[in-house]
């Protein structure tokens, strides 16, 4: 960065002695246009931005006052030269200006040219007889309008005896704008020079010498304006603090709007200019405390870079100034969304649930301690904002109201353009989230979601190779994939570092895991049993309320006691008298752990809560739990799911969820390969079934719907027929499926051919590196498995497809970059 020059220190004549009143009641009455968004100049000058005593460091000749500007047509400044006698008279301006204003239009002893730019050079004057400022103001507001050779002719000497299109007066003002003898070498004077340069100067008179004074009593009237009191002592207190300010920078100092305001706001209330500071200290202490909440790194390991995930949300918001990244449980979202608000942009807000939680913005504005606006106090400060709204699909109906309120405001045509939003969900949620968003009327920036893809295994296994205690979980295929779900990582890493041995052989899946967990974290303790019991009721309690945190006086004596060592062990929190766990993936562990508890899952219990989101994923691990842990568990698993096929509700939800564990799962493959022959029976019902659920819970709406359909109500009919993977579960499932594709080709052609269709057509065939896509050549040799099989089928003619046909030559056909001769020759 080139280094700015150093300021050059003006003579000392030109900084003390007397006739500075005026000087500093001039620069008081910019300081004032500063702060009132007006301008001295004239409004063709714009809004000012800036002011800088002594510019002759700036290029200016004129430099008592420099003047920078912002006006419709770009920047503009001006130089001024501030007297206090009469300088200019009826035989026009005096030569010392008039030698400035030429050496400033030529650039004489000055990078600055004058010619050729919007700028000017100002005389300001303390008196001014009245028909020569007359004379010269409308002589000005002629040049400006007209043409210079137009506007010369007009000052001609008049002919005897025909009129005149000006005055002797502004004849000879403009006269004395000759170019002295001494710069005429330095390029064009000619009269048309000489108007070109003559619309380029301001003369301007300010009587604050005068008794009384026009010009500050107008000051006054300004100073009470933009007063919030608007008293007359008030504003004459300002004023005469402008003055001193301006008297403190005229030896050479330079002063914008924010550094004005400094000065300003601890004295005096301004309308237009209010003090947001300690909005801004609750907001941002709020933010920190729960940011301070959140881990970037595990258990002490370095943490996983995950450029190219941060380079994929940025991208996004810096195209569409909003966000929604969407990923597991545990996945890194929020440590994700904390990264790059403390690194890419210099203010981040975070929005707890609880805090949200209104049905107006002045609710909560009164709640959190505001003094202003939320939308006042982000437009107020220009610095790059982040808000993020961390995992929204534990916010209530009533806080998400709120909430899509200000993302319309924020979002809007005409909103704050230095404020993005980023907002984190779950997948599973995911769908109806952004259902929400539509009929929110949001934009379509929230029309669909940024995916976060879970880290590599090769990525984890590199983690965690240092830690000899993890190098079992390492080294064992299997359990590779449950690594990648950072938050079970992060207490793994801790359980291995606390110095109490981990059993490998016990731990074969994920259940087993959270049961290890589960273990260490209760039965560890003197208090065991109360610990459990806390835990398990602190999950009812959130998962039957929705509530993001428990009020503690809503627990009994006995389980407060408990309180303090579940806080020491980081599994729960206290804030504001209310306790919430540190992970929702502790909740949905406790809760698995009533679960447990029941005497099955058609227990009345159990389905009075069927409808209540936070107990789907419980009863999903509740699913994996029964494959994992018994000899006979998919058995067991069956008998569990056709038990709840009783034509009820709640019932079929609870079934559903049963049957979403085995592909809703970090261990995904095996859950898959152990239920294979349970799937397969009875002509494949259950494997109907599963693909059935997979095509809606592995997959998002397809956001091309909502740019091509403009009532939310169209959207809504439309998006669960055009929808796209979330390829973090398609892998497994087509991998499965790949294995047993001559069984899956006779048993569910047409919903496995739907599965290969969508993932062929939407995925591309290679990456951007030349590889190819991984699982498309599984999809494809599935397709073309299926597409045998229908046409052997057909061939036999006791086939009948109901029209479902379409559907397998259309996956056919779509496997053709992978297979293309084995297509072509089933489609001859």
């Amino acid at each position: 960065m080139k280094k700015a020059a150093p300021k050059k220190k003006a003579p000392v004549q030109l900084t003390a002695g007397t006739g500075f009143r005026n000087e500093n009641c001039i620069g008081a009455r910019f300081l004032l246009d500063l702060l009132a968004g007006t301008n001295t100049l004239g409004v063709d000058f714009g809004k000012i931005d800036r002011l800088q005593w002594q510019g002759r460091d700036l290029g200016w000749l004129a430099d008592d006052l420099v003047v920078e500007c912002t006006a419709s047509t770009g920047k503009r400044s001006a130089g001024i030269s501030i007297k206090s006698d009469r300088q200019v008279t009826s035989s026009g301006f005096p030569p010392d200006f008039v030698g400035i204003a030429w050496a400033q239009w030529f650039g004489v002893k000055t990078e600055r040219v004058l010619r050729g730019t919007d700028d000017a050079v100002a005389l300001m004057v303390g008196s001014l007889a009245h028909d020569v400022e007359d004379a010269w103001s409308n002589l000005l507001s002629d040049a400006l309008r007209t043409t210079p050779e137009r506007m010369t002719a007009r000052l001609a000497e008049p002919v005897a005896d025909e009129g005149s299109q000006s005055s002797a007066l502004q004849r000879a003002l403009f006269a004395s704008l000759d170019c002295p003898d001494e710069l005429r070498n330095e390029g064009d004077t000619s009269d048309s020079a000489t108007m070109q340069l003559l619309r380029r100067i301001r003369l301007m008179r300010f009587d604050f010498e005068a008794t009384p004074s026009r010009d500050h009593d107008h000051a006054l009237r300004d100073c009470q304006n933009i007063l919030r009191s608007g008293d007359t002592d008030e504003a004459t207190s300002l004023w005469s603090r402008l003055v001193a300010i301006a008297d403190a920078n005229r030896a050479g100092g330079s002063i914008d709007l924010a550094s004005l305001l400094v000065e300003l706001r601890d004295q005096f209330d301004l309308r237009d200019h209010p003090d947001y500071r300690y909005d801004w200290e609750v907001l941002d202490r709020s933010s920190r405390e729960l940011m301070a909440d959140i881990r970037g790194e595990i258990s002490g390991l370095a943490p996983l870079p995950r450029s190219e995930a941060r380079a994929k949300v940025l991208d996004c918001l810096n195209r569409d100034r909003a966000c929604f990244l969407v990923g597991e449980s545990g996945s890194g979202k929020s440590a994700l969304a904390k990264q790059i608000g403390e690194a890419d942009y210099d203010r981040c807000l975070w929005f707890a649930e609880s805090a949200v939680d209104h049905d107006t913005e002045s609710a909560f504005e009164r709640e959190i301690g505001l003094t202003h606006p939320l939308g006042e106090i982000l437009a107020a400060s220009p610095a790059p904002c982040l808000i993020v709204f961390d995992s929204i699909e534990r916010y209530s109906p009533r806080a998400r109201r709120l909430v899509h309120r200000w993302m319309a405001a924020l979002l809007a045509e005409d909103g704050l353009k230095h404020v993005h939003l980023l907002v984190t969900g779950q997948i599973e949620p995911a769908p109806k989230l952004i259902r929400s968003f539509i009929e929110a009327g949001l934009p379509a920036a929230l029309h669909s979601a940024t995916s976060l893809d879970p880290p590599s295994e090769d990525e984890v296994q590199g983690l965690v190779a240092p830690i000899a205690e993890l190098q079992w979980a390492s080294l064992r295929p299997e359990l590779r994939p449950l690594l990648t779900n950072l938050k079970i990582l992060d207490w793994l890493v801790a359980a291995a570092r606390s110095g109490k041995a981990i059993n490998p052989a016990s731990i074969i899946g994920v259940s087993y895991l959270v049961d290890t967990l589960w273990e260490r974290w209760i039965e560890g303790d003197t208090d065991q049993l109360s610990r459990s019991h806390l835990l398990m009721r602190l999950g009812t309690l959130e998962g039957d309320s929705l509530l993001v945190s428990v009020p503690r006086m809503q627990l009994s004596q006995s389980e407060q006691a408990a309180l303090g060592s579940l806080t020491a062990s980081d599994l729960v929190r206290i804030r504001d008298q209310r306790v919430r766990f540190t992970h929702d993936m502790l909740g949905d562990w406790a809760r698995l752990n009533v679960l447990i508890g029941e005497p099955g899952l058609s227990a009345p219990s159990v389905r009075a809560r069927a409808k209540l989101p936070r107990w789907h994923r419980p009863i999903r691990l509740f699913g994996q739990r029964l494959l994992e842990q018994a000899e006979d568990g998919p058995e067991r698993w069956r008998q569990a799911v056709e038990g709840l096929e009783d034509g009820t509700e709640e019932g079929a939800i609870i079934r559903d969820q049963l049957i979403e564990a085995l592909f809703l799962a970090t261990n995904a493959v095996p859950l898959l390969q152990r239920s294979w022959d349970a799937l397969a029976a009875n002509g494949g019902r259950l494997l109907r079934l599963m693909l059935e659920r997979f095509m809606f819970a592995a997959t998002l709406p397809d956001p091309r719907i909502g740019a091509l359909l403009s009532s939310t109500e169209e959207k809504g009919e439309w998006e669960h027929l055009f929808r796209l993977p979330y390829w973090p579960y398609w892998g497994p499932m087509l991998t499965v499926l790949h294995a047993h594709r001559e069984e899956v080709a006779r048993l569910v052609p047409h919903a496995a051919a739907k599965l290969c269709a969508l993932w062929l057509k939407s995925v591309p065939v290679e990456f951007g590196d030349g590889q190819p896509m991984p699982w498309r050549k599984d999809a494809a040799e599935l397709a073309l498995a299926i597409g045998r099989e229908v046409q052997a089928l057909n061939a036999e003619g006791n086939y009948y497809s109901d029209g479902h046909d379409k559907t397998v030559y259309e996956a056919v056909l779509s496997a053709a970059p992978e297979m293309p001769d084995e297509v072509a020759q089933l489609c001859l």
